[in-house]
């Protein structure tokens, strides 16, 4: 009985999962599409990225509130909140609207992903439950890996907008399945008893904080100077509102949303790196190798997709054996470590990647680089949680996820500006050779909402634009493959920990929450005397 308990609970989410992972980067290869319909040059950048900068937001506040009123309350919002932005985004009429549609959306999806490795946090010992995320992970990594190429499929065969209707009936019944068998622990509801002790002001400041940074980069990349006073006031003030928030979690909050003592520990804090790194460089393949399939090698989106297929096929292999290894030998620093040389090998070999690259080299460029990101998807979280105590497991979780949404949203802005930086700086040569009208529609910004364009170039108009687009993404290549070496490095300061075989049984809702605050209070003042 328990074993079929556990197998309903393991589908249930990896349905709900399936979803909000899939729309991470389903966007990769509409992205153009969708920007040249609504006219908006801009639009390639912020229709990835409004998606990851909502769920980077939302990650941390709804962890919390499933500690006060439960994880499948929590979950069942986030899957609603899920389903109303795909809605917004399949009917819209602007690119506005369709952005509103698309944050919304990451607000649900941020939560849902968090609340997924709570719950088997919650469910299973340290070294039972790398296996079990280990499968989450290739749901996760499949959905990330799939989600080009269906895409592609959808938009070629029929309209984009039914990348976001098909939500509705899957989410819709992936959301009855976690009402009706979702079987987990839940305390008793008591909704005015949580707002009380609900950190809302923190939640408030790590909302406005981030949501102003990332904005300001949002801007710096796609609509105004770097330099210009609103780029830098954003970014200033989101920086000092994110300072603000630390010093309230640390020394006013009495219940904090983020455990403070993992950005002080060493082990932890290069754990959290590693993760941030690995959020970077892996949104980075999922996001730019489509743009590169599309733009150098002239594919369409379904022929995109295909190409993508080695990623998908690594990443889940390496992540299910990966998750395998540390179950068998409670070893999670071994994986982290070999996946962080594969990754920044992957990487730097797609530096070498041109217009003209045959399909050996691209099919084996990816699956060494994507089977460094599948041996680390698991890992670093399996290692965070042996290094806090279990009533901070869950925020420790929102935590990494945090940190890793954020750095997935700023790598689709820092990979999209070096890009169009470099196409920017392609604008002369493609002016002597192809004229200016042709340049003006090929360089900066443009370059990603006119790569439907390139197909109605003549052979040797193609060939030139090709390389300006290869060559553009060569140099973008180099800085990720910079940041997976700081993330290698970082590996090295993390602690081996021995994994607990015993499951230790989590406490959520409102009594154990007083029980954590008053324990907080103690400490604090333990620390004065």
């Amino acid at each position: 009985m328990e074993a079929l308990r556990i197998t309903v609970i393991m589908l249930t989410l990896s349905s709900i999962l399936f979803l909000a992972a899939l729309d991470m980067t389903i966007i990769a290869t509409i992205a153009p599409t969708v920007s040249e319909q609504f006219a908006s040059p801009t639009g390639y950048v912020w229709a990835g990225s409004s998606y990851l900068l909502a769920s980077a937001i939302s990650t941390p506040s709804l962890a919390r509130c499933s500690d006060v009123w439960g994880r499948k309350p929590l979950i069942l919002v986030a899957d609603s909140l899920f389903l109303l932005g795909s809605l917004l985004a399949a009917t819209s009429t602007s690119m506005a609207m369709f952005l509103v549609g698309r944050a919304i959306q990451g607000t649900g999806g941020g939560g849902i992903i968090v609340l997924v490795q709570i719950i088997i946090s919650d469910l299973f010992s340290e070294r039972d439950r790398a296996a079990y995320l280990s499968v989450i992970e290739v749901v996760f990594a499949v959905a990330l890996a799939v989600g080009p190429t269906l895409g592609g499929v959808i938009t070629e065969r029929a309209s984009w907008r039914w990348v976001f209707y098909m939500n509705l009936p899957a989410g819709g019944v992936a959301l009855i399945l976690a009402f009706f068998f979702l079987d987990i622990q839940t305390p008793a509801f008591k909704f005015l008893e949580g707002v009380a002790i609900i950190d809302w002001t923190g939640s408030l400041l790590i909302t406005v904080g981030t949501g102003l940074f990332l904005v300001g980069l949002e801007f710096g990349a796609a609509a105004y100077p770097w330099d210009s006073p609103l780029v830098i006031c954003l970014i200033v003030f989101g920086v000092a509102i994110a300072v603000v928030f630390v010093v309230w979690e640390l020394y006013y909050s009495t219940n904090p949303l983020m455990p403070m003592k993992v950005f002080t520990h060493r082990s932890s804090c290069a754990t959290l790196i590693v993760c941030f790194m690995h959020g970077l460089v892996s949104m980075a393949g999922s996001y730019f190798l489509p743009l590169y399939f599309q733009s150098a090698l002239g594919a369409s989106p379904l022929s995109s997709g295909v190409y993508f297929l080695p990623t998908t096929l690594a990443t889940s292999i390496a992540s299910i054996l990966g998750g395998l290894y540390i179950r068998a030998t409670g070893n999670y620093f071994f994986p982290i470590f070999v996946g962080l040389v594969f990754m920044t090998a992957g990487n730097g070999m797609f530096v070498d990647l041109s217009a003209t690259s045959t399909l050996a080299k691209i099919i084996l460029y990816q699956i060494i680089a994507a089977a460094g990101i599948g041996l680390n998807y698991q890992a670093p979280l399996v290692g965070l949680q042996a290094m806090v105590s279990p009533d901070n497991v869950a925020s420790a979780t929102a935590t990494l996820n945090f940190l890793r949404n954020l750095a997935t949203a700023i790598s689709v802005i820092a990979g999209g500006t070096i890009f169009q930086s470099q196409m920017s700086n392609k604008r002369d040569r493609l002016h002597s050779l192809l004229g200016n009208e042709m340049a003006a529609r090929f360089s900066g910004e443009k370059a990603v909402s006119s790569i439907p364009a390139i197909a109605r170039l003549s052979s040797t108009e193609q060939i030139i634009v090709q390389e300006a687009y290869a060559d553009s993404l060569s140099v973008m290549w180099i800085f990720y493959t910079a940041l997976s070496a700081v993330g290698l490095v970082a590996a090295v300061c993390i602690t081996q920990l021995k994994l607990k075989k015993e499951h230790e049984q989590i406490s959520t809702g409102i009594d154990a929450e007083m029980r954590r605050i008053d324990a907080i209070r103690v400490e604090r003042e333990d620390g004065k005397s």
